[in-house]
């Protein structure tokens, strides 16, 4: 079986696609409560409740096409995010971080990392 290439994905929000992304992440998981009750015979049971995700954009800074134009901090709306050309998870999220790194030193690009929290159902790629 033959894995794929991320050279083909990219990032949009609400539609439009966000310029030079590097790189994006998300994690999801599962909250899960602990109990106990005359019913479990003295064992410790969980119970699945909520989701939750949390993720990563990181980003070139193009000060003639930047990502500031497209979305900010506390902004709400929804990611695609791709893994190649066709396959997307479609995150409903809330901007709540934004952090910039100018390596002056090296003299590489200037880059941002913009971080989110769900905010809505997260939609697997259809596969």
């Amino acid at each position: 079986m033959a894995v794929r290439s991320a050279c083909n994905g990219k990032v949009q929000w609400d539609g439009t696609d966000i310029p030079h992304v590097r790189s994006w992440t998300f994690d999801r998981s599962e909250d899960v409560t602990e109990y106990s009750s005359s019913s479990t015979n003295c064992a410790k049971q969980r119970l699945s409740t909520v989701e939750d995700v949390t993720g990563t954009v990181e980003v070139y800074i193009d000060p003639d096409d930047a990502f500031e134009a497209i979305l900010d901090l506390g902004d709400t709306g929804t990611f695609k995010l791709y893994e190649d050309a066709t396959d997307f998870w479609t995150v409903p999220a809330i901007i709540t971080g934004v952090s910039v790194n100018a390596p002056i030193e090296a003299g590489d690009p200037v880059e941002a990392t913009i971080s989110f929290e769900g905010n809505g159902n997260v939609i697997a790629p259809v596969r």
